[in-house]
């Protein structure tokens, strides 16, 4: 029962005797009981925060969640990861099951995010170095390379980045 619907519940309690005392007292002790539930602070779950791909996922089977994660469990196991739902859901950095249940609370759709890619190859900018404004590489193998890489939530500064050092843009999640 959440904050709104007690409040409710106590303005609908009614009296059940005729005793003009037993129904003032009744009265007062509605009325402090609404002051009180007034006053309570709305305790709510941390809101998840999911790239699209996920959010999609759960809302085309949110009606049977527990299965819907059993199903894509078994479906995705030894199989090639071809959509976007299905790499998120198979990286072992992912808590892919504690996501997926705590979104039941609510969830919020990450932002969209760019990358400047170097060529064909698997090399991220990261930021310029010093005055000569030398661009700074980061493999895709390295071991930060979530931490290391820039990523842009303004499309168009990723672009102009990107004529810079001669790369392209690549959105992630």
């Amino acid at each position: 029962m959440n904050k709104k619907e007690l409040i409710e519940n106590i303005q609908n309690l009614e009296s059940e005797s005729e005793s003009s005392n037993y129904r003032l007292g009744f009265e007062k002790a509605k009325y402090w009981c609404l002051t009180l539930a007034s006053n309570l602070e709305e305790s709510e779950a941390e809101k998840v925060e999911v790239s699209e791909c996920v959010a999609e996922w759960f809302e085309e089977n949110k009606g049977d969640i527990n299965q819907a994660m059993y199903n894509i469990t078994i479906d995705i196991h030894g199989n090639r990861h071809t959509t976007e739902f299905e790499k998120w859901f198979s990286d072992s950095r992912n808590d892919t099951y504690g996501t997926i249940v705590r979104m039941k609370d609510g969830y919020t759709i990450k932002p969209k995010r760019w990358v400047v890619k170097k060529g064909k190859q698997n090399f991220y900018f990261c930021y310029f170095k010093g005055e000569s404004l030398m661009p700074i590489w980061v493999h895709d193998d390295a071991i930060l390379f979530d931490n290391d890489r820039k990523n842009f939530t303004d499309k168009a500064k990723a672009e102009a980045v990107a004529t810079l050092v001669n790369g392209s843009v690549k959105e992630i999640d």
